[in-house]
């Protein structure tokens, strides 16, 4: 609007305008003391938009990885994918995968283990998950005979696990500590060949 006031008058501020997707948040110059043309501008600023992360992508196949709904985990019940075919199961803008320490990049071919971090930025905002690939206490996103063995050596109580690796470990039922004959023999069948996925309910 235009409007002409007097010298070192007051103008009358202007109905706040309303865009979809911003907030206003006043105007660029005060208007209580008008002595020259003035042009006054609205300033807005972008409403927070919430992140939905880790949204699978459309035709990706999810029967066999699981977004927890309880912890920052994202299990794989079927033996680890590839970093590239990890990023695509999800849409999600800009998808980084770390060794644990965070900074070790893991990418392209490379399979992602227990202990890596995946992390998704949306709009600026980011959220970091674990990944535990049920079985793989080694880390290198493989179920073999060596799992099988660390496994097999905690349950008669050699070894210790804790964090991620135990849940890992514990591919019967993961909510509970104890890893027992019913984890190690599932593992083994899984190293052999005998089995293609745990049948584990994670959430």
């Amino acid at each position: 609007k235009t409007e002409q006031v007097e010298y070192g008058q007051k103008a009358t501020a202007p109905e706040a305008p309303a865009v979809e997707g911003y907030e206003f948040k006043g105007w660029d110059v005060a208007f209580d003391n008008i002595t020259a043309d003035t042009t006054v501008t609205a300033q807005f600023e972008q409403n927070a938009v919430a992140a939905d992360f880790f949204t699978f992508a459309e035709g990706a196949d999810t029967a066999n990885i699981v977004v927890s709904t309880e912890a920052d985990y994202i299990y794989f019940k079927a033996g680890a994918l590839t970093a590239d075919a990890l990023k695509a199961t999800f849409d999600d803008e800009n998808i980084t995968i770390t060794k644990s320490n965070g900074t070790t990049a893991v990418t392209g071919a490379t399979a992602v283990g227990t202990t890596c971090l995946i992390t998704s930025t949306i709009n600026g905002a980011s959220e970091t998950r674990t990944i535990i690939v049920l079985g793989d206490v080694s880390g290198d996103g493989k179920v073999t005979s060596a799992d099988y063995n660390q496994i097999l050596n905690c349950a008669k109580g050699n070894i210790t696990f804790t964090g991620v690796k135990q849940i890992a470990a514990n591919v019967a039922v993961p909510s509970t500590a104890t890893i027992n004959s019913s984890d190690y023999n599932q593992v083994l069948n899984f190293a052999k060949g005998n089995l293609t996925k745990f049948s584990t309910a994670v959430k």
